[in-house]
């Protein structure tokens, strides 16, 4: 005959439950007490501002420094002439 729903859930239930021993329960409490306790600790908390009055600020702007000119190459020269083999460097 089979059971109903509500009545297999309970029965499975009980069966879980009695199979774990007593320092099975004790491990989990501690796991479930460190769970809470860390989760205490790192729950942000209110933070209380302090409401300073305004004031005026005045905002100056300032002129970028001009970059200094860094000399072009006029000519490149990469003639076969001028160009070095793997093994040789040319200066």
């Amino acid at each position: 005959m089979k059971s109903s729903g509500i009545r297999k859930l309970c029965g499975d239930l009980s069966g879980w439950f009695s199979g774990v021993g007593p320092s099975k329960w004790a491990y989990g409490a501690g796991l479930a007490y460190a769970i809470a306790t860390v989760a205490f600790f790192l729950m942000p908390r209110e933070v209380v501002k302090e409401n300073s009055p305004a004031s005026p600020v005045s905002y100056q702007i300032v002129p970028a420094a001009t970059p200094t000119v860094v000399p072009q190459l006029n000519h490149v020269d990469l003639s076969p002439s001028t160009q070095s083999a793997a093994d040789k460097q040319v200066f």
